[in-house]
């Protein structure tokens, strides 16, 4: 994906994947964020559960990074490499995140790896507010 995002206090944009949850709740399903823009940082990261499988032991890989006001003004480029083995994240051609599948296998979870058995779903969004997103009031926005 190739574009303008605004990482101003209150804005929170997101490019996001999420497994099927018709049968398997977050985060067993898995959840893989290409793009999370808020507070001046741009970050990426895979989402999985552990042994118990509840929300509050979620597992989170991620690289981040930090941009400065100028950062907005230009069209940046997302992208993320798939296979069997590994999940890649990049921005501009600079990868923030590479993680091994394996680590989400059975054998460390308890539970069948969701990034090499389930469909997945994208998602674009902006929110406003929020934890991430943080206080709005004094953002003006279009």
């Amino acid at each position: 994906m190739r574009a303008k995002i605004d990482t101003r206090q209150g804005a929170w944009s997101s490019w996001w994947m999420i497994g099927d949850e018709q049968y398997v709740p977050w985060p067993k399903n898995g959840e893989i964020d290409i793009l999370d823009a808020f507070q001046r940082m741009v970050k990426g990261s895979v989402i999985h559960a552990d042994e118990q499988g509840l929300p509050s032991g979620a597992i989170l890989h991620g690289g981040a990074r930090s941009v400065d006001r100028d950062w907005e003004q230009y069209y940046h480029t997302w992208q993320m490499e798939w296979d069997k083995d590994f999940i890649s994240i990049r921005i501009d051609g600079q990868e923030i995140h590479k993680l091994d599948l394996s680590i989400a296998d059975p054998k460390y979870t308890s539970w069948p790896n969701p990034f090499t058995e389930s469909q997945f779903f994208m998602i674009i969004n902006l929110a406003v507010g929020g934890h991430s997103g943080g206080d709005p009031a004094m953002t003006q926005f279009p």
